[in-house]
């Protein structure tokens, strides 16, 4: 996943030919690797089938709570 990110990036720097760091970017990509690593890290503890139970019925449960 993170290689994606990566080429993907690298693909949007090559066009836009600067690169703009401000303290949400920085933010919103800190808290990006950190949600990768423990979801990763979760499957440690459940299953893959498990999780996409979850992943997939969690809008069910989510939405009426909201």
């Amino acid at each position: 996943m993170g290689l994606s990110y990566l080429i993907g990036g690298l693909i949007l720097l090559a066009i836009s030919r600067k690169l703009i760091l401000t303290r949400t970017l920085v933010y919103l990509s800190i808290m990006t690797a950190a949600s990768t690593m423990f979801w990763a890290f979760g499957l440690m503890y459940v299953s893959p089938a498990e999780s996409a139970v979850l992943s997939y019925s969690m809008p069910l449960f989510s939405l009426p709570i909201a």
